[in-house]
């Protein structure tokens, strides 16, 4: 993927820059509305008779947050799930899809952080006969929250911004490849709730998005102690269901996309909320977790929700 001049320019201010821009249903320190019940997810199909679909993919450069679209491929039509964030992002999205020589059907956008959706924009103009697509609430956050994402984060991007947001349709019946249907579980929790995955029966996968991290720091900065532990028992419960392949919102190039992940993850949120429990700054709580974790990259995701837990940030 061709790196741009977007990354060459630190990421810290546009972070910073969005924290104001447009709330989030939750944030650390207040107490939010309490969410409901992780879904609760079916056992990992047997294959179908059907020929099995096949997953392709694209991640960005950690600079760009290391963000996973992936393709689902069928032998004549493909849906990609989560659309970058970037202009050469998503373009690198979409020459994928013109590589695959099938027909791009759908678009479908797991949750509304501007990570997952931005460059649903540049895909729709490749691609005009594709429909963009997600939950209804996913939608109804993203009608509040978008056009403010996108005038704090243009400036930031410049070039690489995809241009102003498009919003999905509110998806109606099922997500389906060459007449293989792909299950969606909605309000999943993960870095924000909620987050729709999307199950691969015929590939025994689960797509999940930012419920999991690869080899990456977790984005922390709009959780909360209650949060994080319904984020692991959601992940407990995805670790139990024994999908072959486990598809990370984020990961680090070549990191696992199995249960491996989705173990590490929980894993460092534990570890997370132990130490922000004791911690009073941002200093010792990033070096506390860079020393268990040295490895994972993305590292302005501990960055901030260290900031963000310590008071010294405040993130809406």
């Amino acid at each position: 993927m061709k790196l741009s001049r977007l990354y060459a320019v630190s990421l810290l201010p546009l972070f910073v820059a969005c924290a104001g821009a447009s709330p989030e249903p939750e944030t650390s320190g207040s107490h939010a509305a309490e969410e409901p019940s992780p879904p609760t997810l079916e056992p990992a199909a047997e294959a179908e008779p059907a020929a099995a679909l096949t997953l392709q993919v694209v991640t960005s450069p950690d600079a760009g947050g290391a963000v996973n679209s992936t393709l689902v491929l069928g032998e004549t039509e493909v849906v990609v799930v989560d659309a970058q964030w970037t202009r050469s992002g998503a373009n690198a999205v979409a020459d994928a899809v013109e590589r695959s020589g099938r027909k791009l059907t759908y678009v479908f956008i797991t949750h509304a952080h501007p990570d997952h959706y931005f460059g649903a924009t540049v895909l729709e103009q490749r691609f005009p006969d594709a429909r963009v697509v997600a939950t209804a609430s996913t939608v109804e956050l993203m009608q509040k929250t978008a056009a403010a994402k996108a005038k704090a984060q243009a400036g930031m991007l410049k070039d690489e911004f995809p241009g102003e947001p498009i919003m999905p349709e509110v998806i109606q019946g099922e997500l389906t490849v060459d007449g293989q249907s792909l299950p969606l579980v909605e309000g999943m929790q993960g870095d924000t709730h909620s987050i729709t995955g999307v199950k691969v029966p015929s590939a025994n996968a689960l797509i999940a998005s930012d419920v999991v991290f690869s080899n990456a720091h977790a984005w922390t900065a709009d959780s909360s102690h209650e949060s994080r532990q319904r984020w692991i028992a959601q992940l407990e419960e995805i670790e139990a269901l024994g999908f072959e392949r486990i598809v990370p919102g984020h990961q680090a190039e070549g990191a696992p996309q199995t249960v491996a992940a989705v173990k590490q993850t929980a894993g460092y949120l534990e570890r997370f909320d132990s130490e922000v429990a004791k911690a009073t700054k941002s200093g010792p709580l990033i070096a506390a977790m860079q020393a268990s974790y040295p490895e994972l990259k993305a590292l302005l995701f501990l960055q901030l929700g260290s900031q963000v837990q310590t008071g010294e940030l405040k993130w809406q």
